[in-house]
């Protein structure tokens, strides 16, 4: 019966390819995250968060805190009034992640934020820009070619349409960047 069943998968992945191909792939990333996520947790993981007063603190933070000392078992006072006891260390999580609106709770700035939230986007569309003018450019050239009345493609041809590209995104992504960061970083965290 079993034997069926493999057989029958073996047929279903051979005729469906392309969606076997991303299935097989979404299901192997996904594995390689969980195992990364659970290898990103220092500290106990069956007791991490068992304690209503305890918390996990970022690398860079822990740093700041407690310079070189573990971190880890040792009492941390908050707003001057609730002590918690530090029951973890996670890496720092990547500057775009929707974690950075934590740091608007720590007292990053607009700027700063729309800064994080930007500068990834801006570098590639640069790395597009990039790549797309040398191969446009030889495309157009050799299609050109093939004429006997031909134009000359000058640097402008190529210039406004990326400086026109780079505009609107700066203006799409910080307009995003500034509407992420008027709202309530609670909501945003809630619906997470």
């Amino acid at each position: 019966m079993i034997r069926s069943y493999f057989k029958i998968a073996w047929r279903n992945i051979l005729k469906n390819k392309l969606f076997s191909i991303i299935n097989i792939v979404g299901l192997a990333i996904g594995l390689a995250c969980s195992i990364l996520i659970l290898l990103w947790v220092q500290g106990d993981e069956n007791t991490v968060l068992k304690d209503i007063h305890s918390i996990i603190l970022t690398e860079k933070m822990a740093k700041k805190v407690f310079a070189e000392e573990d971190p880890v078992g040792q009492s941390i006072l908050v707003f001057d009034q609730y002590e918690f006891v530090v029951s973890g260390v996670i890496q720092d999580p990547p500057l775009n992640s929707h974690l950075t609106f934590i740091r608007k709770v720590f007292g990053a700035g607009t700027t700063t934020i729309l800064y994080i939230l930007s500068k990834g986007y801006i570098k590639l569309i640069l790395i597009s820009i990039g790549v797309a003018v040398p191969v446009s450019n030889y495309i157009i050239q050799d299609w050109l070619n093939k004429f006997a009345y031909k134009t000359d493609i000058t640097v402008l041809t190529f210039l406004v349409p990326s400086l026109g590209l780079i505009l609107v995104s700066v203006i799409i992504v910080v307009g995003q960047s500034v509407k992420g960061n008027r709202k309530n970083v609670i909501e945003i965290l809630r619906n997470q």
